[in-house]
């Protein structure tokens, strides 16, 4: 074989080598991009997020009222590791109800494949939408009820993908902070939390909230759905770490360069 055959061959093989490394850039960059434009969208509804100007009266009457969750108990199989669930007048049905819609997020696994998950009900789907009804503890669960996770939000085939919203998102993080001076160090209220509950009553909302996922990217998360024990890995992992930082820094190296991290701070405009 001559010399200008196997420079040939050399030029053809990095040519080969840097055209998948350029389509896989792109690929991940492309999947960052979607991934941002969904927490943007996740603020813009958050930032709306409301609350009753008086909660007393409902709770004295033993009524339930409008409220702002992190990590409700809905069940085992939706803390990966936190989700987030709240009201805002965003309905998206005729208005003949109201414009108050329930809204929120949360992590699902189907099989290998985890997928951040929307729940979104209108006031006029009355089999589902129970934030008035007089078992308030029971207007979002995991599964077995009208407005369930299972009924609402489920993101597999079965269930026409009614509740996914991006997929390959393998953990989501929620931390929720009061208004802090400028001077000050600002610390996220303890989780889980409930404007209902007696701790939150100076501050039933929040003043800002960080939104973090972990997204990977297609590729790695194709080899992850024939991959079942990395897979319990990472639920395990995503269930015990506190934050984004800590979770991908324990993710096996194999993982460490297919995720990333994309975070956004919400200013709720309802804040009190």
């Amino acid at each position: 074989m001559s010399i200008l055959s196997i420079l040939s061959l050399v030029l053809v093989s990095l040519s080969s080598e840097v055209g998948q490394v350029w389509t896989r850039s792109q690929d991940e960059n492309a999947y960052r991009l979607h991934a941002r434009a969904v927490l943007d969208y996740m603020g813009r509804e958050l930032r709306c997020a409301s609350l009753a100007v008086n909660s007393s009266v409902a709770a004295t009457a033993g009524k339930s009222t409008l409220q702002f969750l992190i990590n409700p108990s809905v069940g085992s199989g939706y803390n990966y590791p936190d989700n987030i669930f709240w009201q805002a007048p965003i309905a998206t049905d005729d208005k003949s109800r109201g414009v108050m819609a329930e809204i929120g997020y949360f992590i699902r696994w189907d099989g290998n494949q985890p997928n951040l998950c929307r729940y979104f009900v209108n006031p006029t789907d009355t089999a589902n939408y129970l934030i008035y009804t007089a078992a308030p503890a029971q207007w979002i669960t995991g599964s077995g009820n009208p407005g369930s996770l299972d009924n609402v939000a489920s993101s597999d085939q079965a269930h026409n993908f009614q509740g996914l919203f991006l997929e390959n998102v393998l953990g989501l993080w929620i931390q929720a902070y009061p208004f802090t001076e400028p001077t000050a160090t600002p610390v996220a209220f303890t989780l889980p939390y409930d404007s209902s509950s007696a701790a939150s009553a100076s501050h039933p909302l929040p003043a800002y909230v960080v939104i973090s996922i972990v997204v990977m990217d297609v590729s790695s998360a194709v080899r992850l759905q024939n991959n079942s024990s990395m897979a319990a890995t990472i639920k395990s992992l995503s269930s015990a770490s506190t934050d984004p930082q800590s979770f991908v820094a324990a993710l096996p190296n194999s993982l460490k360069n297919a995720v990333n991290i994309v975070s956004i701070k919400v200013v709720l405009d309802n804040y009190r």
